[in-house]
């Protein structure tokens, strides 16, 4: 379980959302819609531990995200993003093997079974072919694939993702959403989601995260988001009425 509590959230003297309060069980995918700028990215940072709070707590099966020391936390949760990372001659297949370092103790060392483990999730995403080309040689949409693939090889409970299928074309979109649709059924998983594709959005989510641009949330379904008309509220108006 994600359970969010009273977070508070900014730069500086400039708050980007307060009071922002929710609770995710497991087995959910969760779609975060909102304008730019309403907060979807720093909120994502926060609960990956990236960007400090203000108040408020981050809670993962109780326990504050604050008592977790980094390599247990890297064992919780996940975090897929946009941001292009310089990885110079780095081979794919390198980059997947640092998504099992939570899982391989003191030494490090990747056994066997972590990478067939990497050839199993590689080849439910289609990079199976890609595994041995240097990163620096992937279109964007390949690379993005990978770093999604890295996400389920750390093979962690929680995954945290900011507009995950920004680089692929439409069928890529769909196939990665159905990968990720089956993680949470069928490995109970949590998947926190930040996109722009609203029809893929309403046709896979459970639930809707909706930032409704005055600071707040708004946890529900798709059907409870559109016969709230939230969409036009959200993407058509500076302030929910």
């Amino acid at each position: 379980m994600l359970r969010v509590e009273q977070l508070k959230a900014g730069y500086g003297l400039v708050p980007v959302f307060h009071e922002v309060s929710f609770e995710i069980p497991m087995g959910k995918l969760v779609v975060l819609l909102g304008r730019n700028g309403t907060g979807k990215s720093t909120l994502l940072r926060c609960l990956s531990n990236l960007k400090p709070y203000n108040s408020g707590d981050i809670f993962i099966k109780n326990n504050s995200i604050k008592k977790y020391p980094a390599n247990e936390l890297a064992k919780q949760l996940s975090l897929v993003t946009t941001e292009r990372i310089t990885l110079g001659y780095l081979k794919v297949f390198e980059l997947l093997q640092t998504g099992r370092h939570p899982h391989t103790g003191f030494l490090g060392r990747i056994s066997e079974e972590d990478k067939n483990y990497i050839h199993k999730i590689a080849a439910k995403t289609g990079v199976d072919l890609l595994l041995y080309k240097n990163m620096d040689q992937l279109s964007d949409g390949e690379r993005q694939k990978v770093m999604i693939t890295r996400a389920l090889v750390q093979d962690t409970p929680i995954i945290l993702m900011d507009e995950p299928v920004a680089h692929l074309d439409l069928v890529n979109r769909k196939e990665i959403f159905d990968l990720l649709k089956l993680q949470t059924s069928n490995n109970n998983k949590i998947i926190l989601m930040a996109t722009h594709e609203l029809h893929l959005a309403l046709e896979y989510a459970d639930e809707v995260l909706s930032f409704t641009g005055n600071g707040n949330v708004i946890l529900e379904t798709p059907e409870q988001l559109e016969k709230n008309k939230r969409i036009e509220k959200i993407f058509f108006k500076k302030k929910e009425s």
